[in-house]
């Protein structure tokens, strides 16, 4: 019964837009990410190595690399 209640409240909660989840530590204006995404363009650096330099793990550095390739295309397409 507790369970359902506590259901019906987030439910009600994410509708008002209160219930977000945590927000992300790096995101694409953290310093680190954009000193990272800067390498991958301008060197032949793997990216164990930029990962390693710029302090953030390879799955947040893949992460902000797919949001970063869907803005630069979105910008160059005019979307």
């Amino acid at each position: 019964m507790i369970k359902e209640k506590q259901q019906a409240g987030i439910t009600i909660a994410k509708r008002k837009g209160i219930y977000k989840g945590k927000k992300p530590k790096f995101t694409l204006k953290h310093e680190g990410v954009r000193h990272a995404i800067e390498l991958h363009e301008t060197t032949n650096k793997p990216v164990k190595e930029i990962c390693k330099i710029t302090n953030i793990s390879e799955a947040t550095f893949y992460r902000r690399w797919r949001e970063y390739q869907k803005l630069k295309n979105a910008v160059t397409t005019g979307e």
